[in-house]
C-alpha cells in the first residue's frame, strides 16, 4: 500500500469512525435484540466445562460477569470470559457480511468496561457503531481472509470491538491507533472452528479490543503507521469505509447449534442428521 492509498484509508478511517459513532437511536433496534441474545448465550455457556477450566486458569468466578468492578475482576479477564462463554455453544448470532460472530466479541468488551450509570441508549449506539464498522469490511473478510485461514470472529471482530469500545468513549484518535495496534494482536485459526478452541478465539478478540485501547494510550505509542499496514493485509481500500448502510437482515439470530449460512456441513447435519 503506498502512501496514497494510506492516506486515503486514514482519512477514510475517520469519516466512517464520524457517521458511525453519531448512530441514530432508530438504528439501535437490531443491537438491542443483539444484546438480548447475547448475555443468554453468556449465561447459558457459562458453565461448559471447557469455559469453566478457562476461568478458572484466570481465577474468574463461575458466574456472569456483568460489570467488573462489581466482581472485582480485571476488566480484560471479564471480556475473555464473557465472549468465550457466549460463542462456546455456537449459538450466539453471526454477522452474515463477515460471518463473524462480532456481537459476542462486541457486548463482551463494553460489559468489562461501561460504567453502571451509562445510559442504555449511549451503550446501544456504541454496540452499533462496532457492528457497522465491521460490516463495511465484510467484503474482504469474505472470501479472501477466510480462505487464507482465519477465523473472522478471532480477527475482524476484535475491530468492531475497538470501534465499540472508540464510540463509548467518544475518542476518534485513540480509537484509530488502537484499530492498527489490534493488528498486531488478533488471531484465530478457521482450522480450530471444530473444536472447543473456537470458543477462545471470541475471547481473545473481546481481551484484544481493550489491550489495543490501553496500549494506544500510553505515551511511548509512536503513531498510527500500523493501521495501514493492517488495511493491506487484510485488503481493505478506503472505498469500503463509504458505505454505511445499515441492513437488519445481516444479523442472524440462531435458534440452535449451529453456524447457520457460514458453515453449510455443519448445517447439513443439524437438519438430516447422520447418514
Amino acid at each position: 500500500m503506498n502512501s496514497e492509498s494510506e492516506l486515503g484509508f486514514a482519512e477514510a478511517a475517520e469519516e466512517a469512525l464520524s457517521r458511525i459513532f453519531a448512530t441514530p437511536r432508530a438504528e439501535t433496534a437490531i443491537t438491542d435484540r443483539t444484546a438480548v441474545d447475547t448475555i443468554a448465550c453468556m449465561a447459558g455457556g457459562r458453565y461448559e466445562p471447557f469455559v469453566a477450566a478457562l476461568a478458572e486458569a484466570r481465577r474468574v468466578p463461575p458466574r456472569l460477569l456483568a460489570h467488573t468492578s462489581l466482581d472485582d475482576v480485571p476488566d480484560h479477564d471479564a471480556a475473555f470470559v464473557n465472549a468465550a462463554a457466549a460463542h462456546s455453544q455456537d449459538l450466539d448470532d453471526t454477522q452474515l457480511s463477515t460471518t463473524a460472530h462480532v456481537s459476542s466479541v462486541v457486548w463482551s468488551t463494553l460489559l468489562a468496561v461501561v460504567p453502571s450509570a451509562t445510559p442504555g441508549l449511549h451503550v446501544a449506539r456504541a454496540a452499533t457503531a462496532g457492528h457497522r464498522f465491521l460490516r463495511m469490511l465484510g467484503g474482504f473478510v469474505v472470501p479472501n481472509h477466510l480462505r487464507a485461514g482465519w477465523h473472522a470472529t478471532g480477527t475482524a471482530s476484535a475491530l468492531g470491538a475497538v470501534v465499540a469500545y472508540g464510540a463509548l468513549i467518544d475518542d476518534h484518535a485513540r480509537t484509530r491507533r488502537a484499530l492498527g495496534i489490534v493488528g498486531s494482536l488478533m488471531g484465530g485459526l478457521r482450522a480450530n472452528n471444530m473444536s472447543s478452541l473456537k470458543c477462545v478465539h471470541a475471547g481473545r478478540a473481546a481481551e484484544n479490543a481493550l489491550l489495543a485501547h490501553r496500549i494506544a494510550v500510553q505515551e511511548s505509542w509512536a503513531g498510527e503507521a500500523s493501521l495501514p499496514a493492517m488495511a493491506a493485509a487484510f485488503g481493505f481500500r478506503a472505498a469500503a469505509l463509504r458505505d454505511d448502510t445499515v441492513d437488519d437482515a445481516d444479523m442472524l439470530a440462531k435458534l440452535y447449534p449451529s453456524c447457520s449460512g457460514t458453515h453449510p456441513a455443519v448445517e447439513l447435519v443439524c437438519h438430516c442428521g447422520p447418514s
